[in-house]
């Protein structure tokens, strides 16, 4: 029993390392990323798509032409980034980052939209490194083309993680989430109870 609990916390302790590449051409994107730890790979191939107004992405494990199943393997899909940005955040922000890349070229319509999406989409990018820790200098390069609708985007990152630190991250997200969840639905009723009070006053 001692020797379980032992190789159970050496594995929660062993760092994870995780190389993703992303890839945005106009309509078409691509989506590579492995995950090593040990002598243990795996690797997975991807895209982004838009459904509905909503992003998703779909990720599949790659697999060579002498180990592929015959059977397909099922995907990945992530309905919604926005649900899962809390988790995604916690668990970056205890990840040890050794590299990081970003180049996007924009272009809309009209200038004057060009020079504001492009502005945010930096002001967005600065604003989710500076809430990181552990986060090396990165190279960051976001450019307007004002000569015609383009959207042009390729992004590097290699970080590391330990599985423990990723456990206790989104338990406590999730802890979190929950006392809100339940912080709200506390106070809906009695704002309903005070309603009718100010009515039967008036």
């Amino acid at each position: 029993m001692f020797a379980a609990i032992y190789i159970l916390y050496l594995l929660l302790c062993l760092p994870i390392t995780v190389r993703a590449c992303v890839g945005i051409n106009e309509v078409q994107s691509s989506v590579r990323a492995s995950v090593s730890m040990l002598m243990l790979d795996a690797d997975f191939d991807g895209v982004i798509e838009r459904r509905r107004g909503v992003l998703s992405l779909s990720l599949s494990p790659r697999y060579t032409k002498n180990r592929r199943p015959k059977g397909s393997m099922p995907k990945l899909r992530i309905q919604t980034l926005q649900a899962a940005r809390p988790f995604v955040r916690a668990v970056l922000d205890t990840a040890q980052w050794q590299t990081l890349q970003l180049r996007l070229r924009l272009g809309l319509e009209e200038a004057w939209s060009t020079a504001v999406a492009a502005g945010s989409v930096r002001a967005l990018v600065l604003a989710l490194l500076a809430g990181l820790r552990h986060v090396p200098p990165c190279d960051i390069h976001v450019d307007a083309d004002f000569r015609a609708p383009c959207l042009v985007m390729t992004a590097h990152c290699v970080f590391s993680v330990r599985a423990g630190d990723v456990m206790l991250a989104v338990l406590r997200t999730a802890a979190r989430k929950a006392k809100r969840q339940r912080r709200q639905e506390i106070r809906i009723p009695s704002k309903a109870r005070q309603a009718p009070a100010h009515a039967a006053e008036s």
